[in-house]
């Protein structure tokens, strides 16, 4: 069973998300990764979407994988993962998470829309990857979550809560998801269906996971996030806020 949790702080988040990764890993784990808005140290870059996946689990990382991580990627929200992805040939890293949409018709010099974690199964993924190929997007693996990335891209109008909404409604099958959005800073939404999900928030922070033990300490109460809601989580100037959509 794969881990996922995303996490937002009034500062840095990600030795958290580091520490939280330590809490979703399990035997059998080959992959793990992150997604941060933020900005990459010692790069003069605007903030943006930035990924980081390793081919190993977590539990086998070396220190310099930890130091990297601290190192490269700096901001206030991000994604975590945890997992057993399938080895298709002797290419492992196309199908760890997160992962990402550039959009249709996508160009190596195209920003990153959205992110993605997910665990659960995806019954009709090859459906919807087939009408997704239609619109112009490329596929770089066979996993369940670029489907789902892309297609949170396709539907998406401006209003990430609906967003979700509408692809729970094309995804068939038990689903949890975590997403960030480019164009909405810092903010992390995650949705579920039949694949529990946990949150709790705190004064300084907080976030959602699928496992209880991943969650930050100093929190408030865990809560379950019910079936079809929408939680969204963001940091502010005065501490860490969050909304539910029905």
């Amino acid at each position: 069973m794969s881990g996922i949790a995303g996490l937002v702080a009034t500062s840095n988040i990600v030795p958290r998300l580091v520490r939280g990764l330590q809490h979703l890993d399990q035997a059998g784990h080959n992959t793990c990764g992150l997604a941060v808005y933020g900005q990459q140290k010692y790069k003069d870059l605007p903030p943006d979407l930035h990924r980081q996946r390793w081919t190993t689990g977590v539990s086998q990382w070396q220190a310099q994988d930890v130091d990297n991580a601290l190192q490269r990627l700096q901001g206030r929200a991000g994604l975590a993962y945890s997992g057993q992805q399938a080895l298709l040939g002797s290419r492992l890293m196309p199908q760890a998470l997160p992962h990402i949409s550039h959009g249709p018709q996508a160009t190596l010099n195209s920003p990153a829309r959205v992110a993605v974690v997910h665990h659960g199964s995806l019954h009709n993924q090859q459906a919807l990857r087939e009408v997704l190929l239609d619109r112009g997007y490329r596929f770089k693996s066979q996993s369940d979550t670029e489907v789902i990335a892309h297609l949170i891209d396709a539907i998406h109008q401006g209003q990430p809560a609906q967003t979700l909404h509408r692809a729970m409604g094309l995804l068939a099958g038990p689903v949890a998801m975590g997403v960030m959005f480019h164009g909405q800073p810092e903010r992390l939404f995650a949705v579920q269906r039949d694949a529990p999900l946990y949150w709790s928030q705190g004064p300084e922070h907080g976030g959602w996971s699928s496992e209880k033990s991943a969650l930050l300490p100093g929190a408030s109460a865990l809560n379950s996030l019910r079936t079809g809601n929408v939680l969204e989580i963001y940091p502010h100037k005065d501490g860490v806020s969050h909304h539910l959509h029905a």
